[in-house]
């Protein structure tokens, strides 16, 4: 059998390539749904290309990698693109994969063979090393103090800020639910791209104890940025967002919060930054996960944080969530650099119930 590969610094030329091919069974990441067939190409190197991130205690351990051992790279799908990209299985509705479909992979630029997986399910381990080492000067450097925003100051990786507007660009939430305001950068970032999107009466609806003006002067994670712009005070903020004091747990708040979005025609989209405990971001997961409409996704930040800690923490909560539900998946798309400080988890299918209001108040207490 024979598939046409580009080689080469002409893309117009084409060499044949024997190709050979495999099934691959269903596994939990989005890019990976259905029985989808893909044509491979053997490599007698033998190098494992991909590795999950879960911990070894999870029950999806290995999944992301265990497909690739004795390859090098997948050449072309075997059957039509549009049922490629679709990763599905028959039980529900198609959803495509939001970041690339596929990764060019090769040292050599005239020789690159194009892999249909996102770049963060192909690195080897020794890669996967090397995103630990940069976590650890992310971490030495507080590189996070750095992050600027149209004069604002935003608490993330700039590889995180483009993930997350290629998100709000994909999927265009009416609303957008933020658990841990802080000094409101990312929310002023959520507001802006509705305003450069053009996303009519879009809006945020953002969650802390203390208001981002009550909070400027302190320095709990970072130095004051005094040039930085007050972002509360910004036009897009004044016409976009919603603040709502309190813990984002509390019975009260969570009522008002479904108060807010009854009505919502459009996608609901929710960023978890609240807390990074395992109990209390496990709680948090587990109420607001339910207001995600189908299709649009989940972030839950902070998720190498168990790594750094050396404990349980946001990434065993999210995958104690990912064992009881087959509602979200992780979409590794989206991390289409290779690299993530977050999880980004798309909702495929609605059998959550939401959460009894009459939950406990303060659990993050």
């Amino acid at each position: 059998m024979l598939a046409q590969t580009a080689i080469g610094n002409d893309p117009t030329k084409a060499q044949s390539t024997k190709v050979m091919t495999q099934e691959f069974a269903p596994v939990k990441t989005l890019s990976q749904r259905g029985q989808v067939t893909c044509r491979i190409v053997p490599h007698a190197e033998g190098k494992r290309h991909g590795r999950s991130r879960f911990p070894a205690t999870s029950s999806r351990a290995g999944e992301a990698g265990r497909f690739f051992p004795s390859l090098k790279a997948l050449a072309v799908f075997a059957a039509t693109l549009a049922a490629a990209e679709a990763f599905v299985d028959a039980s529900q509705e198609p959803f495509e994969p939001l970041g690339p479909r596929f990764t060019l992979v090769g040292e050599d630029g005239n020789d690159k063979m194009l892999v249909p997986r996102p770049m963060s399910e192909l690195m080897t381990e020794d890669e996967m090393r090397s995103i630990d080492e940069y976590d650890r000067l992310f971490e030495k450097y507080s590189m996070y103090c750095n992050g600027r925003w149209l004069g604002a100051q935003v608490l993330q990786d700039a590889q995180d800020l483009m993930y997350l507007q290629h998100v709000v660009t994909a999927i265009r939430p009416a609303v957008i639910i933020e658990t841990g305001t802080y000094k409101g950068g990312l929310t002023y970032y959520f507001a802006t791209l509705m305003d450069s999107l053009g996303i009519q009466d879009g809006r945020i609806i953002t969650i802390d104890r203390n208001p981002p003006e009550k909070v400027w002067g302190a320095s709990w994670f970072c130095p004051v940025c005094e040039e930085c712009i007050r972002v509360w005070e910004t036009d897009p903020w004044q016409r976009r967002v919603e603040f709502l004091p309190g813990w984002a747990d509390d019975q009260g708040l969570y009522a008002t919060v479904r108060e807010r979005i009854k009505d919502v025609q459009g996608p609901v989209m929710v960023n978890l930054d609240a807390c990074h405990e395992y109990d209390c971001v496990y709680v948090e997961i587990m109420i607001y996960a339910p207001l995600v409409t189908v299709g649009s996704i989940l972030v839950v930040q902070d998720a190498k944080l168990d790594k750094l800690w050396g404990k349980p923490a946001v990434n065993a909560a999210i995958d104690n969530f990912l064992s009881q539900t087959d509602d979200f998946v992780r979409d590794r798309s989206i991390e289409y650099y290779g690299y993530s400080q977050h999880v980004y988890l798309r909702r495929v299918a609605k059998t959550m119930q939401e959460p009894d209001v009459s939950l406990p108040t303060g659990a993050e207490h």
